[in-house]
């Protein structure tokens, strides 16, 4: 298992995310290059797959939210840390949705102009609609 963080986020992907994450501390190494390199081929982007490998670090943190010795103790709460792989998350999906639009079908449009209780749309578009571009069209005939 190997750790790698020259201090570059741009200089690969394994380092974009271990930024994202936060990992970059060679003192306090929370994730091997071989899991980030495993979260990039399972996510669609860097951010996505850093949100997962934050999940990934919160799940293996989340049985020590505390620690006392001897009459020391210190405790903290992961929801930050939560909240944050929420947002990486957020962030990458909005990179790679793609806005899409109901498809149908010739034969659904013909039923649909055929059928006689159908309300009409409010607008239509058709080919020949713009006018300025027939009159253009007759003038150079």
């Amino acid at each position: 298992m190997t750790w790698t963080y020259a201090g570059d986020p741009a200089a690969n992907t394994t380092a974009t995310v271990r930024f994202l994450v936060q990992d970059t501390d060679t003192n306090r190494q929370l994730a091997t290059d071989e899991e980030i390199a495993w979260a990039l081929t399972q996510e669609h982007n860097v951010y996505t797959a850093a949100a997962s490998v934050l999940d990934s670090i919160i799940h293996r943190l989340a049985g020590i939210s505390s620690k006392k010795v001897g009459d020391f103790s210190i405790s903290f709460d992961l929801k930050d840390a939560k909240e944050r792989v929420i947002r990486l998350r957020n962030k990458g999906r909005a990179q790679y949705e793609i806005p899409s639009m109901p498809a149908q079908s010739k034969d659904d449009k013909k039923a649909l102009r055929e059928d006689t209780d159908w309300v009409e749309p409010v607008f239509t578009k058709d080919m020949h609609d713009n006018v300025d571009v027939n009159e253009e069209t007759e003038e150079a005939k």
